[in-house]
């Protein structure tokens, strides 16, 4: 872990933060089951029903996504300067959203968010991302990979492009469960581009399947 002591206790404090977001959204989820959805009040008894389901369905997943991924809440960071922004901006990429809901901060983001795009395909230095509002343009700041293990850091590196193989190794050799839970860690550029192709053009895929 070649990070400073002072950047050590920020990742501590960090994940500390995470998953006391993540336990306090998964003890108000399931209290929200207990509790029920009889607000959801509709003339159509059917509808009504529907959408109660709907929404209990929507919790137990979201319960089971959070139980998942609070060992692991997140993979890479990646800190970003807006043009014209003073600001440098951290952002944690996971498997999941975690949000703050008193602040609305997204402590965690998903990593199909555009924004991901600067973690699997940007280098440092001058870099841009595209997401509904436009092109968004900056500098990449700093690339960091984490490896959890117990519950805890277990490695921490910072990197220029995603396919480091000292990081990459562990999850080649790993059983295949482990390998496909791991996966979007170690997704490369061009993969990432494929991954996020629109779905209303042809795409053609070359090569012998690894």
């Amino acid at each position: 872990m070649n990070i400073s002591n002072e950047e050590k206790q920020f990742e501590y404090d960090k994940l500390k933060k995470t998953r006391r977001l993540i336990d306090e959204e998964l003890d108000k989820s399931a209290k929200r089951l207990e509790e029920g959805f009889e607000e959801y009040d509709y003339d159509d008894d059917y509808k009504d029903d529907f959408m109660k389901q709907m929404m209990i369905d929507r919790y137990k997943q979201r319960i089971n996504n959070l139980k998942k991924i609070r060992p692991n809440p997140y993979f890479a960071r990646v800190d970003f300067v807006e043009n014209k922004a003073s600001k440098k901006d951290a952002f944690y990429l996971g498997k999941e959203t975690v949000t703050d809901m008193k602040t609305l901060e997204q402590v965690v983001i998903d990593w199909r968010a555009p924004i991901a795009d600067l973690y699997y395909e940007g280098r440092l230095g001058e870099a841009s991302y595209n997401c509904p509002e436009g092109k968004i343009e900056g500098e990449i700041k700093l690339k960091r990979q984490y490896v959890f293990e117990d519950g805890d850091i277990k490695d921490v590196m910072d990197i220029d492009i995603t396919t480091n193989d000292e990081m990459l190794q562990p999850f080649l050799s790993a059983n295949s469960d482990t390998r496909l839970k791991n996966i979007v860690s170690t997704i490369q550029a061009e993969q990432n581009k494929i991954i996020r192709a629109t779905m209303w053009k042809p795409l053609v895929v070359q090569g012998v399947a690894r």
